[in-house]
């Protein structure tokens, strides 16, 4: 449970380093989530879209 949390929290940190930029996950999914893949492994990548679904809606 405590692991599951500390991985969004790395999730939202990344996404807001990306927002930083200018991008928007629902705006433009496939850019954040390539941007995202140099910071995530390739199998903690479905986490990562499952974790900004849960967190931005």
């Amino acid at each position: 449970m405590r692991a599951e949390l500390d991985f969004r929290g790395r999730v939202v940190a990344a996404y807001e380093a990306i927002q930083a930029e200018g991008l928007s996950f629902p705006a433009d999914k496939a850019a954040v989530m390539r941007l995202l893949a140099t910071r995530f492994t390739k199998n903690e990548m479905r986490r990562v879209y499952a974790a900004l679904v849960a967190a931005i809606e």
